[in-house]
């Protein structure tokens, strides 16, 4: 998963086309929009409106892929993104099969609402409950595809864990915590 906002939606397209191409149609491109501390102290990037902007740069590596697949001019006008410029030089390598899916991290409704309208998936946070994972995530992610009148079976979703191992009570606790620092 790519951390989306320090990036621009051309160079994660053209980076994702690459790996596509290069792994047989098996690359999944994941975008994850990282807490506003990280976006804007480590990358010095904007975080203002984080749902807007993912769904501007979701719609606008759409429009990319439609480009380079199907030839198409490239036009997108976004609010965060313009794009109106692909000389043919700058066109990557025509692609054996589909482009590659574009999942979101969300972990909240509003997120989870915006990839479940535009994205291919959505990839899950690893720190969450079952309970919360059935009641609340799988529900907004139910009702978002009804809402949008996308089928369950053409969305991804993906949910990690955490893991803390250790040989013994000690080692157990301290990989615990190391993981319970991992927000």
């Amino acid at each position: 998963m790519a951390i989306s906002f320090p990036r621009s939606p051309t160079h994660l397209a053209q980076t994702a086309w690459d790996l596509q191409r290069f792994s047989g149609g098996r690359f999944l491109l994941g975008l994850g929009s990282q807490v506003r501390a990280h976006v804007e102290r480590r990358f010095g990037a904007a975080f203002e409106h984080p749902v807007d902007r993912m769904a501007d740069q979701v719609r606008a590596i759409h429009a990319l892929f439609r480009c380079w697949a199907d030839g198409t001019a490239l036009r997108h006008d976004g609010p965060y993104w313009k794009l109106d410029l692909m000389p043919p030089l700058f066109r990557p390598v025509p692609l054996d099969g589909p482009p590659p899916p574009v999942l979101v991290a969300a972990v909240g409704p509003r997120m989870t609402a915006m990839a479940t309208e535009l994205a291919d998936g959505v990839i899950l946070h690893p720190f969450t409950t079952s309970a919360h994972l059935h009641d609340t995530t799988m529900r907004a992610v139910h009702d978002g595809l009804a809402a949008a009148g996308r089928a369950r079976r053409s969305f991804t979703v993906i949910a990690g864990a955490m893991v803390a191992l250790g040989a013994d009570g000690p080692q157990q606790r301290a990989s615990f915590e190391a993981a319970r620092g991992q927000k």
